[in-house]
């Protein structure tokens, strides 16, 4: 599951504003929006809402503010989301004071099946034991969601350059 941050709902909304204005301005056959506008607004916001996410992750990562420790899987929740689901991870982890947090992982992606027991490197908050970062996880969707924008960002110019 994918959560989404205000700043990337603000983004879409106005960039859903944007389009439908062009729209309605291309209906009426009146040109407040040129098409290199209209093309470089999408860029800019596919392009925010696709590769945030990575950048975030670097800057967040290069404070020195986390350290490095393992956090114990204890158990499984499958979560339902409409007709379908996801499983959650309740993981339990130490900070540098050895106080015990608990924590539910919504957004989590492995490679490897993981299972009640396993072991997951993390980087812990010194100031906020409870924001953490799950290494491994957060940059395997980081690189999919950038893997993803670049197809779009692509498909987007092709379209452009195939039109004009």
């Amino acid at each position: 599951m994918y959560n989404v941050s205000k700043d990337e709902i603000i983004v879409t909304i106005l960039l859903c504003i944007f389009m439908f204005v062009n729209l309605i301005s291309k209906d009426y056959q009146v040109d407040i929006l040129s098409n290199e506008l209209s093309l470089l607004v999408l860029v800019v916001a596919s392009s925010y809402l696709f590769f945030n996410r990575i950048v975030k992750l670097i800057f967040k990562r290069k404070k020195n503010d986390f350290y490095c420790t393992t956090a114990l899987i204890q158990t499984l929740k499958f979560k339902g989301a409409g007709r379908a689901g996801y499983v959650c991870y309740v993981i339990d982890y130490e900070d540098e004071n050895n106080n015990l947090h608990t924590k539910e992982l919504h957004t989590f992606c492995s490679i490897k099946s993981l299972k009640p027991g396993d072991k997951i490197k993390i980087n812990v908050d010194r100031n906020n034991p409870d924001n953490i970062i799950v290494v491994d996880s957060d940059l395997l969707i980081a690189i999919t969601i950038c893997a993803a924008g670049i197809a779009f960002e692509s498909f987007i110019i092709i379209s452009y350059i195939s039109v004009c």
